[in-house]
């Protein structure tokens, strides 16, 4: 089963890159994706394990059970990528980098700024930001957010709501101030399309680029 969980996200993968026109005379996006990850960049996942996180979609999941399921698939094709979770474990207002198992339950506050700020001191050069939009500190939360970017990082932002809220609003928002890539659907593909919004994430983090 973990197998086939696998396959699904590779080919879905395949199917965003192939989407992508070449860049630079490559042939393939798929080479460009290799020549980056040979560099070196630093990817790093942010991930919300705040209280709101525990909302029930659709599907019958919450969105936190369906998120730690996908990180830990991500987790078998991506193995170098690093985890950052906030609120940290025994810190409600910081974050954490974290190894596998990911936390049980989601709880706490949203101290995205805290998240962001972790990311810049390990060095991230790409970062996939899996949330529900709703910071405690908006203005800080953007700050950190710029302070990131100014390194150079590619932040690629995934919301992980209901569309249309103020969630979603502040992350398309924080997204026109970095200059970034925003994902507004991610709760339905989550819900039912785990592989794809899987896929999105994977390549985000290995090229920096989203699919059209």
């Amino acid at each position: 089963m973990a197998n086939d969980k696998l396959d699904k996200v590779s080919s879905a993968v395949e199917r965003l890159r192939q989407s992508l026109a070449p860049t630079d005379g490559d042939n393939s996006l798929a080479a460009l994706a290799t020549a980056r990850a040979d560099a070196g960049a630093t990817m790093v996942l942010l991930l919300d394990c705040s209280s709101s996180m525990s909302t029930v979609m659709t599907s019958g999941e919450s969105r936190f059970a369906a998120l730690r399921k996908m990180v830990n698939e991500l987790a078998g094709s991506l193995p170098t990528v690093r985890t950052i979770i906030f609120p940290a474990p025994h810190n409600p207002y910081g974050a954490a980098a974290v190894e596998a198992p990911l936390p049980e339950r989601a709880n706490g506050e949203t101290p995205l700024h805290a998240a962001f700020d972790l990311a810049r001191e390990i060095g991230a050069r790409r970062v996939a930001v899996l949330t529900d939009g709703e910071p405690g500190d908006q203005a800080t939360a953007t700050d950190a957010a710029v302070r990131l970017a100014a390194t150079g990082a590619v932040v690629s932002l995934f919301y992980i709501g209901e569309p249309g809220s103020y969630g979603a609003m502040y992350l398309d928002t924080l997204a026109k101030r970095l200059g970034s890539s925003f994902e507004p659907d991610g709760q339905r593909m989550l819900g039912g399309a785990r592989a794809a919004l899987a896929g999105k994430v994977m390549l985000a983090l290995t090229t920096g680029r989203r699919s059209a």
